[in-house]
């Protein structure tokens, strides 16, 4: 367990019960609260009194808003990402908006910091805002909050946040991604035209899924994994066979497949 899981648990209730005992007498609260309180009182502090940098400037120190703020990004990014084809997305998220946070417009050139973000920002609010839509509100939506297990959730948070969810891909990898995913959609034209009125489970509009599993099997066999198992579903195996199995257009078991689905 990390030192402070306990806090997630805790009842929000009860925790201001034992912070307004600690404030009285701090021994009437256990060791480990103690601790808690303690850190929580000196950040207040520090927040209150300013912070000088290695550069002699004076800065303001984030306000306990943008951590806020960030957490909620994290959590709620999802719901605003730019998932809709036609474009009908939802422009923003009323949890996300700044009055609930204590900020403002007026705040929007602020240095602020990062909060607990990972990515690299100008230190304003405005950037740091314009990063955090960028990691979770783009074209890839990322629900993980939810996960139990903080280790995990730190895991995914240093894997994206630095890099805002955009995997930097060489340009031999982008043509080779962009290939995959070409013959897998013309591989689906020309069974709709060929077997038309058949059942053939196609994947149009999940072409991706091929591209995907070809970097999961080259990802795991670098590593050094040796078998792969598939639960494979009816949508799209054809193209699976073809192009992931890579079983030649003209064999059995694709013609086996064909007749299956008829």
């Amino acid at each position: 367990m990390e030192p402070f899981d306990f806090i997630n648990r805790a009842n929000a209730d009860y925790i201001d019960q034992l912070h307004e005992q600690y404030r009285n007498d701090p021994r009437l609260v256990p060791e480990t609260w103690r601790a808690f309180f303690a850190g929580f009182s000196l950040g207040l502090q520090r927040s209150e009194l300013g912070e000088v940098q290695p550069s002699g400037e004076y800065v303001t120190p984030p306000a306990i808003g943008v951590f806020d703020l960030v957490h909620s990004y994290r959590e709620l990014g999802h719901l605003v990402a730019n998932l809709d084809p036609l474009g009908h997305n939802r422009p923003s998220h009323p949890l996300l908006e700044l009055s609930n946070f204590g900020l403002g417009e007026s705040d929007l050139d602020r240095q602020v910091g990062q909060g607990s973000f990972l990515g690299k920002t100008d230190g304003t609010l405005r950037d740091l805002i314009s990063k955090l839509r960028e990691t979770y509100c783009g074209t890839l939506g990322v629900e993980f909050i939810n996960i139990s297990n903080k280790t995990q959730r730190d895991w995914l948070q240093q894997r994206m946040e630095p890099i805002y969810n955009r995997l930097p891909l060489t340009k031999a990898e982008r043509k080779s991604l962009l290939f995959q995913i070409v013959a897998a959609e013309e591989f689906e034209a020309y069974l709709g035209r060929t077997f038309q009125g058949a059942k053939r489970f196609g994947l149009e509009g999940g072409e991706s899924f091929v591209a995907l599993m070809n970097a999961m099997i080259d990802h795991g066999a670098a590593i050094g994994g040796e078998q792969f198992i598939m639960s494979m579903a009816h949508r799209g195996r054809l193209n699976t066979l073809a192009h992931v199995l890579n079983k030649p257009y003209e064999g059995r078991a694709l013609n086996a497949e064909r007749g299956n689905a008829a």
